[in-house]
Protein backbone atom coordinates (compact mmCIF):
# COMPACT_ATOMS: atom_id res chain seq x y z
CA UNK A 1 0.00 0.00 0.00
CA UNK A 2 1.39 3.14 -1.20
CA UNK A 3 0.72 6.60 0.68
CA UNK A 4 1.35 9.95 -0.44
CA UNK A 5 4.10 11.98 1.23
CA UNK A 6 2.22 14.66 3.03
CA UNK A 7 3.09 17.71 0.70
CA UNK A 8 2.14 20.85 3.40
CA UNK A 9 5.52 23.10 3.87
CA UNK A 10 6.30 24.73 6.92
CA UNK A 11 6.98 28.82 7.01
CA UNK A 12 10.73 29.59 7.83
CA UNK A 13 9.77 32.92 8.39
CA UNK A 14 10.71 34.74 11.24
CA UNK A 15 7.67 36.81 12.01
CA UNK A 16 7.12 39.44 13.88
CA UNK A 17 6.41 39.32 17.66
CA UNK A 18 3.14 39.67 18.83
CA UNK A 19 1.09 41.76 21.85
CA UNK A 20 4.24 44.07 23.46
CA UNK A 21 3.40 45.60 26.47
CA UNK A 22 5.39 47.81 28.38
CA UNK A 23 4.75 48.83 32.84
CA UNK A 24 6.46 50.37 35.18
CA UNK A 25 8.30 47.43 37.42
CA UNK A 26 9.99 49.68 39.89
CA UNK A 27 10.73 53.42 40.36
CA UNK A 28 13.26 53.29 37.97
CA UNK A 29 12.75 50.32 35.49
CA UNK A 30 10.51 49.34 32.74
CA UNK A 31 8.99 45.82 31.81
CA UNK A 32 8.79 44.70 27.80
CA UNK A 33 6.87 41.56 27.44
CA UNK A 34 5.65 40.32 23.95
CA UNK A 35 4.74 37.62 22.32
CA UNK A 36 7.16 34.77 20.86
CA UNK A 37 7.79 34.93 17.15
CA UNK A 38 7.90 31.77 14.50
CA UNK A 39 11.43 30.39 13.83
CA UNK A 40 13.31 33.36 16.50
CA UNK A 41 16.67 32.36 17.80
CA UNK A 42 16.15 35.26 20.02
CA UNK A 43 15.46 39.16 19.65
CA UNK A 44 16.33 42.57 19.87
CA UNK A 45 15.15 45.41 22.53
CA UNK A 46 15.08 48.92 21.03
CA UNK A 47 14.87 52.28 22.72
CA UNK A 48 13.65 55.66 21.40
CA UNK A 49 16.51 58.06 21.75
CA UNK A 50 15.54 61.59 20.40
CA UNK A 51 13.87 60.79 17.10
CA UNK A 52 15.55 57.11 16.34
CA UNK A 53 15.59 53.99 18.27
CA UNK A 54 19.07 52.32 19.16
CA UNK A 55 19.72 48.81 19.99
CA UNK A 56 20.17 47.90 24.09
CA UNK A 57 19.95 44.54 24.07
CA UNK A 58 19.83 40.98 22.65
CA UNK A 59 17.75 38.48 24.64
CA UNK A 60 16.69 34.82 23.95
CA UNK A 61 13.37 35.35 26.37
CA UNK A 62 9.97 36.93 25.58
CA UNK A 63 10.66 39.66 28.11
CA UNK A 64 12.99 41.82 29.17
CA UNK A 65 13.43 44.60 32.27
CA UNK A 66 15.60 48.07 31.60
CA UNK A 67 16.78 49.64 34.68
CA UNK A 68 18.34 52.51 35.33
CA UNK A 69 16.06 55.08 34.45
CA UNK A 70 14.29 57.87 35.52
CA UNK A 71 11.06 58.47 37.65
CA UNK A 72 8.57 59.55 35.93
CA UNK A 73 10.30 60.11 32.43
CA UNK A 74 7.94 58.46 29.36
CA UNK A 75 10.55 55.64 27.43
CA UNK A 76 9.39 54.09 24.57
CA UNK A 77 10.76 50.77 22.97
CA UNK A 78 10.47 48.48 19.93
CA UNK A 79 11.41 44.63 19.55
CA UNK A 80 12.51 42.28 16.52
CA UNK A 81 13.12 39.24 16.35
CA UNK A 82 15.89 37.28 14.39
CA UNK A 83 16.27 33.66 13.66
CA UNK A 84 18.29 31.72 10.62
CA UNK A 85 16.45 30.68 7.46
CA UNK A 86 18.26 28.49 5.00
CA UNK A 87 21.83 29.25 6.33
CA UNK A 88 21.03 33.32 6.52
CA UNK A 89 20.48 36.02 9.88
CA UNK A 90 16.88 37.24 9.13
CA UNK A 91 14.90 39.78 11.08
CA UNK A 92 11.36 40.15 11.74
CA UNK A 93 9.85 43.07 11.12
CA UNK A 94 9.31 45.58 14.34
CA UNK A 95 6.79 45.72 17.13
CA UNK A 96 4.72 48.73 17.23
CA UNK A 97 6.18 51.15 19.68
CA UNK A 98 4.98 50.92 23.53
CA UNK A 99 5.98 53.52 25.81
CA UNK A 100 5.75 53.66 30.00
CA UNK A 101 6.97 55.63 32.81
CA UNK A 102 8.63 54.28 35.86
CA UNK A 103 6.81 54.95 39.03
CA UNK A 104 6.96 53.62 42.77
CA UNK A 105 5.23 50.96 43.85
CA UNK A 106 2.23 51.64 46.24
CA UNK A 107 3.40 51.55 49.95
CA UNK A 108 2.42 48.14 51.21
CA UNK A 109 1.19 46.94 55.13
CA UNK A 110 -0.84 50.37 55.26
CA UNK A 111 -2.88 50.15 58.80
CA UNK A 112 -4.94 52.87 60.41
CA UNK A 113 -5.91 52.78 63.95
CA UNK A 114 -7.80 55.53 65.96
CA UNK A 115 -5.41 56.26 68.40
CA UNK A 116 -7.78 58.88 70.06
CA UNK A 117 -11.36 60.16 69.66
CA UNK A 118 -10.40 62.51 66.97
CA UNK A 119 -7.52 61.06 65.62
CA UNK A 120 -6.93 58.33 63.44
CA UNK A 121 -3.31 57.36 62.79
CA UNK A 122 -2.17 55.56 59.34
CA UNK A 123 0.92 53.87 58.90
CA UNK A 124 3.14 52.06 55.87
CA UNK A 125 6.34 50.73 54.66
CA UNK A 126 8.61 52.91 52.87
CA UNK A 127 8.58 52.48 48.80
CA UNK A 128 11.97 52.52 47.51
CA UNK A 129 12.49 55.50 45.09
CA UNK A 130 10.07 57.53 47.01
CA UNK A 131 10.62 61.35 47.66
CA UNK A 132 7.59 61.56 49.55
CA UNK A 133 4.04 60.07 50.31
CA UNK A 134 0.32 61.72 49.99
CA UNK A 135 -2.26 60.74 51.78
CA UNK A 136 -5.98 61.14 50.88
CA UNK A 137 -9.04 60.99 52.75
CA UNK A 138 -13.22 60.16 51.68
CA UNK A 139 -16.14 60.00 53.27
CA UNK A 140 -16.90 57.64 50.76
CA UNK A 141 -15.19 54.30 49.58
CA UNK A 142 -15.39 54.48 45.32
CA UNK A 143 -15.41 58.83 45.13
CA UNK A 144 -14.15 62.17 46.85
CA UNK A 145 -10.60 61.43 48.05
CA UNK A 146 -9.05 64.90 48.57
CA UNK A 147 -5.18 65.64 49.31
CA UNK A 148 -4.95 65.92 53.29
CA UNK A 149 -1.13 65.34 54.11
CA UNK A 150 2.18 64.97 52.52
CA UNK A 151 4.77 62.96 54.43
CA UNK A 152 8.40 63.95 53.49
CA UNK A 153 11.31 60.68 52.88
CA UNK A 154 13.66 60.51 56.04
CA UNK A 155 16.71 59.15 56.08
CA UNK A 156 16.84 55.15 57.50
CA UNK A 157 13.18 55.42 58.28
CA UNK A 158 11.32 51.93 56.99
CA UNK A 159 8.30 52.87 58.31
CA UNK A 160 5.69 56.05 57.90
CA UNK A 161 2.76 57.51 60.10
CA UNK A 162 0.55 60.28 59.09
CA UNK A 163 -2.08 61.59 61.90
CA UNK A 164 -5.22 62.74 60.80
CA UNK A 165 -6.93 64.70 63.72
CA UNK A 166 -9.37 66.75 61.59
CA UNK A 167 -11.84 64.00 61.80
CA UNK A 168 -15.52 63.52 63.64
CA UNK A 169 -16.24 60.49 66.47
CA UNK A 170 -18.34 57.90 65.01
CA UNK A 171 -17.95 59.04 61.34
CA UNK A 172 -16.55 56.47 58.94
CA UNK A 173 -13.40 57.47 57.02
CA UNK A 174 -11.53 56.02 53.76
CA UNK A 175 -7.80 56.78 52.91
CA UNK A 176 -5.52 55.84 50.34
Amino acid sequence: DNTAADDTTQSKEVTTPGSIKASAAAYNQIKLSWKASDNAAGYEVYQKNGKTFKKIATVKKTSYTVKKLTTGTKYTFKVRAYGTVDGKKTYSGYTKAVSAKPAPAAPQKVAVKNSAKKTAKLSWKKVAGADGYEVYRSNSKRKGYKLIGTVAVQNGVSEYAFEDSDITFGKKYYYK
